[in-house]
């Protein structure tokens, strides 16, 4: 009864150890996956922002080319 006790305990701890060792590397790649996750958010956010920033750009640099047109059209009817 006392090896048969033996096996079984160690048996079970190596099972325990292996069930441990498991959870352990499914933890790692969740962090792993969240990590590179948060990289790919922050890289679109970046790309997200540049694009509004060229979009103002072009606004403000249209607004400017129609108030250069219409002052210029004042000043020619001035004239």
């Amino acid at each position: 009864m006392t090896a048969w006790y033996t096996v079984s305990s160690r048996l079970c701890c190596g099972q325990l150890t292996k069930d441990y060792s498991s959870d352990q590397i499914f933890h790692a790649i969740i962090v792993t996956k969240l990590k590179d996750t948060e990289v790919e958010a922050a890289r679109q956010r970046n790309v997200l922002r540049k694009f509004r920033e060229e979009q103002m750009v072009e606004m403000v640099q249209e607004e400017g080319r129609r108030k250069g047109y219409t002052e210029g059209l004042r000043r020619g009817w001035d004239i």
